[in-house]
């Protein structure tokens, strides 16, 4: 693989190399690492990123895609359950549930009755129990 001379055009800057970009952005992460002022917005843009800047938008957008993913099937196992399982009768007023992917920024809701909230809340509940239990300090009892 050959070395070859990439040239950046910044507005109103001279043309710069790779490498000369790379060194000022690892000076300004390091900068804001530190706390120290920094110039904003930052001049070199989505210029050259640095291996490590790749690597953590990489991984912060997989972050959002698992949250967005895990959030996206509670959502819809609670409303299929609580669709398929009303507890009240017809015309009783419901309770809006929001479930929110903070990462991703995505927010739903769904509408639960009572009765299913009450319904829900004993199985958390019973699960908080088991796991307590499982615990060496516990009974050693799982489930009831």
């Amino acid at each position: 693989m050959r070395n070859r001379l990439e040239l950046v055009h910044l507005p109103a800057r001279r043309l710069h190399c790779r490498g000369y970009v790379q060194d000022r952005r690892r000076e300004r992460l390091r900068d804001t690492r530190h706390g120290r002022p920094v110039e904003a917005p930052n001049p070199w843009g989505e210029t050259y990123l640095l291996d490590e800047e790749v690597a953590r938008r990489a991984e912060a957008e997989a972050t959002s895609i698992m949250a967005t993913t895990a959030v996206g099937d509670f959502v819809r196992t609670l409303t299929e359950l609580v669709d398929e399982y009303p507890t009240d009768p017809a015309g009783t007023v419901p309770v809006i549930v929001t479930v929110i992917a903070l990462t991703a920024g995505e927010q739903h809701q769904v509408l639960v009755e009572p009765g299913q909230l009450d319904w829900l809340t004993t199985l958390v509940r019973d699960e908080l129990d088991t796991c307590r239990a499982a615990h060496s300090d516990g009974t050693g009892d799982c489930g009831r």
